[in-house]
């Protein structure tokens, strides 16, 4: 009984020894093509929120994009992505003729877009501010498998954000890394200046659209837009108490009338246009007017900025949109000379156009220079 019970066992567990090899030594299933392509959609598909909470899925960086926003194109050509631009909105043809795109299909103004023209380029993506146009953009080109992503990239304070997320639809996360970078040493030099002022020392002022001057209206860029955050910057107060302005209206200033300016008595004042100055224009003819005007037409040259002559012109883009820090800059010196004696700004602007955007350095920016 013993031998048999010994030989029983002995050939179960041969049997099993076999099993346990015939298993090892079995190919395992082969991976369908199914399961490599979804494989391969999950490395590849791309995450984005935009700046009003919508998020996005893409399968691959986007290759055929339409911007209405000229900062977005000024963003897509920062990031060396600009060959994805299949046709932009009429203010980048306007004001930013710098970036190469004027053979691009004009789609529209901001609020008056053609629907048709973008629909037939086929774009993947249409980025748009966050508050323009209205959400008949999404209803109008969503049906046709368009895409709708609002990023605003105008304002100081989210520029940074969204530049990153732009630069992870498209693909670009190393270049936007080497921007911000820096962008941002820039930005620290100039927090490391400014700390160093006394509450008592820094100057107040006021922004205000150097156009509505040039029609008798007081029109004020408060703290919570570009132009205001870049007096804050600069190491200034920004003089906009007591108003308040409406994040989703299309206009960045709030009307005052002359009492309020006067009230209020700033010690510089900053005006800022889009149109007065830019990289076409060659000299500061109207930029010199504007200020001119300020000083001897309006009740500027009531209060202490008018009486000391601490006006000042800035282009919209480098002091009130998406190069504020630059701008904070230059009038950072102009606020305070001495603490800001070795610091160049030209050098900060000089290398944006010229090693970030590959384009010469010219045009009126900013009248006068410090």
């Amino acid at each position: 009984m013993v031998t048999i019970k010994k030989a029983w066992l002995t050939c179960v567990g041969i049997g099993l020894l076999a099993a346990v090899l015939a298993g090892c030594g079995s190919p395992e299933k082969p991976a369908s093509e199914t399961d490599y392509t979804q494989a391969a959609a999950e490395v590849q598909s791309i995450t984005i929120k935009d700046s009003i909470g919508k998020e996005f899925v893409f399968n691959k960086p986007a290759e055929r994009v339409i911007v209405l926003n000229r900062n977005a194109a000024e963003a897509m050509k920062l990031l060396q992505v600009e060959d994805k631009l299949v046709g932009v909105g009429d203010q980048t043809h306007r004001f930013n003729s710098y970036l190469g795109l004027q053979e691009l299909p004009d789609v529209g103004k901001t609020n008056e877009v053609s629907f048709e023209t973008i629909i037939s380029l086929q774009p993947e993506v249409v980025v748009a501010f966050t508050n323009r146009p209205s959400t008949e953009l999404e209803s109008k080109l969503e049906p046709a498998g368009i895409q709708v992503v609002r990023l605003d990239l105008h304002k100081p304070d989210t520029y940074t954000a969204e530049f990153g997320t732009l630069a992870k639809m498209m693909g670009a996360e190393k270049r936007a890394e080497e921007f911000i970078r820096w962008k941002e040493e820039i930005e620290a030099t100039l927090a490391e200046r400014v700390q160093q002022l006394k509450p008592e020392d820094k100057k107040r002022g006021m922004a205000i659209s150097a156009g509505a001057l040039n029609t008798g209206n007081y029109n004020v860029f408060t703290s919570r837009v570009g132009e205001g955050q870049g007096i804050l910057m600069a190491g200034g107060v920004s003089l906009d108490s007591g108003l308040e302005w409406d994040p989703q209206s299309t206009s960045t200033t709030v009307k005052v009338n002359a009492e309020y300016v006067v009230k209020e008595n700033p010690d510089f004042v900053v005006l800022n246009s889009s149109s007065f100055g830019g990289y076409d224009v060659a000299e500061p003819v109207e930029a010199k007017a504007a200020i001119d005007m300020a000083l001897k037409q309006s009740v500027i040259s009531e209060t202490n900025a008018g009486k000391t002559g601490q006006v000042y012109f800035f282009q919209t883009n480098l002091l009130g949109s998406d190069r504020t820090y630059i701008g904070a800059m230059y009038l950072a010196k102009h606020l305070y000379p001495d603490l800001f004696r070795d610091i160049q700004p030209e050098t900060y602007a000089r290398e944006y156009f010229e090693s970030w955007l590959d384009v010469p350095f010219k045009g009126t920016w900013l009248y006068p220079t410090p």
